[in-house]
């Protein structure tokens, strides 16, 4: 193409290329000095209209030959969509993090639920089985003991309150001592406490423990009174079983 003497440098054309969220707008200026010809090409990277603008180009200044012009509208409604497409998934991608972490909570509060009710080795051990016969196991040493609470009759409904306080009292007291002397307790009836060493972690101090256990429920229930201001009685009784099942 031949071109004139010129003491401007003449815009031509610009064209126009998308690069994923970005348009690239490629531009072409050449000029033309006495006995030399100089071409200069720019690449700009637009992200909106407003960089366009910046660069001091505008749509009607793209080449009218083309597609420039309909490329740029048809990048940036392309662009709104990844956009919204970009910020759904951000949403839900939090609400599974949510959902995940509730997950977890809830898990948690089940296990501790669960190792409320069942010796945690035994609970690990039905998790990890379909039947519950083999969680059954023979323990050859295992010592037994029963603490009852005595003298605490009630045949009124208020009479009936200071046992239910008084026992809550006592075992709360009892529950404490439980992990000081490696034993289990087993379960409550009534006003029966009962706890067990050996089983279900074996051990060959588990008459020494519950023998210990004892002595250390005596000495807590002196602080104890009952609601009436009557000391707390209790009668404690120790046995040793050769084997016993537990499921």
């Amino acid at each position: 193409m031949r071109v004139g003497m010129m003491k401007k440098t003449k815009h031509l054309y610009t064209e126009i290329k998308l690069f994923s969220t970005k348009i690239g707008v490629i531009s072409t200026v050449v000029g033309m000095k006495p006995r030399r010809n100089t071409e200069h090409v720019t690449f700009e990277l637009i992200n909106d209209l407003d960089d366009l603008t910046d660069q001091a180009l505008y749509l009607n200044d793209l080449n009218p030959h083309g597609l420039s012009k309909e490329l740029v509208l048809a990048g940036w409604q392309h662009n709104s969509k990844l956009e919204i497409m970009f910020d759904k998934a951000e949403q839900r991608s939090e609400e599974l993090s949510r959902n995940y972490e509730l997950l977890d909570t809830w898990k948690r509060r089940g296990d501790e639920l669960l190792y409320s009710m069942i010796p945690k080795t035994v609970a690990d051990r039905l998790s990890k089985t379909k039947s519950s016969l083999s969680t059954c196991e023979a323990f050859e040493a295992v010592s037994i003991l029963f603490c009852e609470l005595v003298g605490l009759l009630s045949s009124t409904v208020k009479e009936t309150m200071v046992v239910v306080e008084t026992m809550n009292a006592v075992f709360s007291c009892f529950d404490a001592l439980m992990d000081r002397f490696n034993v289990y307790k087993v379960e409550t009836v009534g006003q029966i406490y009962m706890v067990a060493s050996g089983a279900p972690e074996r051990t060959e101090m588990h008459a020494q423990n519950i023998a210990e256990l004892a002595l250390a429920m005596l000495e807590s229930i002196r602080d104890i009174k009952t609601p009436d201001d009557h000391e707390v009685e209790i009668r404690i009784g120790n046995i040793p079983a050769p084997k016993i099942i537990s499921t």
